[in-house]
């Protein structure tokens, strides 16, 4: 096209020449070149579209090939709201949980998140909001009602303390007494940690409250235990004793359960009765009663009259 296009000024540069009227001539020619690059332009710009489209297309099948994320959709399980009855102790962990699920998702109008929050209480903590209307525009009260009730930072450490100073004592040995001990120390540590305490440096301390509630026998064990150590225990280190005495038990218990079954089977009496393959004996005065010897497992043998009529 290209040569083409030089042939053709060519020709319009000798027309010109030999025209009579060259002014004439050369706005031809401008009207011609002008159409030219015109349909040149249009040309290229509808060859790139018809290029760029393909390539286009090729890189979002790429990119979806490559994003795993995209390529294929992973159901998660459901999550089920939290409950909240009005005991300070679930306060810190429902306001927690609803707050990332409900109250802080813009996309949940009001009136769901009202609906979703009176589904979540309970008891005390239902009835202090009981008395607003059902409406989008009391989500906001709702939730300042509970905050302002529950959100009290004294009462809060107050119930997480007397939780860690009044332990329940442990009587005896109990795999089941040493693991609620456990657990119950590191929920009200982690709670009043979150409150913004310290709780990093009361090992000693809980450790002094703690062993005073223990079993006589954990509680030689552990002293046994504290004289190896170079130096003082940890916290850590007193909690995971418990743990692997509360192991150790369990393994105990479930020896003496199956040892127990099995003397219960072994000792249970045992019956058989061994029957004669020989005729059954008539007898010798009515000749008609049958006689079976049956012997019991004490191999002592038993007459046993059975009342059938011989057939004569």
């Amino acid at each position: 096209m290209r040569n083409w296009r030089f042939s053709a000024t060519d020709t319009y540069s000798e027309l010109e020449e030999l025209s009579e009227s060259p002014e004439d001539e050369y706005q031809e020619r401008q009207t011609f070149e002008t159409l030219y690059y015109s349909l040149v332009a249009a040309g290229r710009a509808l060859l790139t579209s018809h290029r760029k489209e393909p390539l286009e297309s090729s890189a979002m099948v790429h990119s979806d090939a490559s994003d795993p994320h995209k390529r294929k959709v992973v159901k998660l399980p459901k999550i089920d709201l939290p409950y909240f009855n009005g005991e300070y102790q679930y306060w810190l962990g429902f306001r927690d949980t609803f707050s990332s699920l409900i109250h802080n998702d813009d996309t949940i109008e009001p009136i769901s998140k009202f609906h979703y929050l009176r589904a979540s209480l309970k008891g005390n903590a239902a009835s202090s909001i009981s008395g607003l209307d059902f409406c989008g525009d009391n989500y906001q009260s709702a939730w300042k009602i509970l905050c302002d009730r529950y959100d009290n930072k004294r009462l809060l450490e107050n119930h997480h303390l007397n939780a860690l100073f009044k332990l329940d004592s442990i009587q005896k040995e109990s795999s089941v007494g040493l693991r609620n001990l456990v657990d119950t120390i590191n929920k009200n540590l982690r709670a009043l940690a979150n409150l913004g305490h310290a709780v990093q440096h009361w090992d000693i301390l809980i450790i002094h409250i703690t062993t005073g509630n223990l079993d006589s026998v954990t509680k030689r064990e552990w002293e046994t235990h504290r004289n190896k150590l170079k130096d003082s225990p940890t916290l850590e280190t007193f909690l995971k004793f418990l743990s692997n005495r509360a192991n150790v038990l369990e393994t105990l218990d479930a020896t003496k359960q199956d040892n127990s079954k099995h003397s219960l089977n072994s000792n249970k009496p045992k019956s058989f009765i061994v029957a004669s393959t020989s005729k059954p004996r008539s007898c010798p005065f009515c000749k008609k009663i049958t006689i079976c010897i049956i012997v019991n497992p004490f191999g002592h043998c038993q007459l046993k009259l059975v009342s059938k009529r011989l057939k004569t």
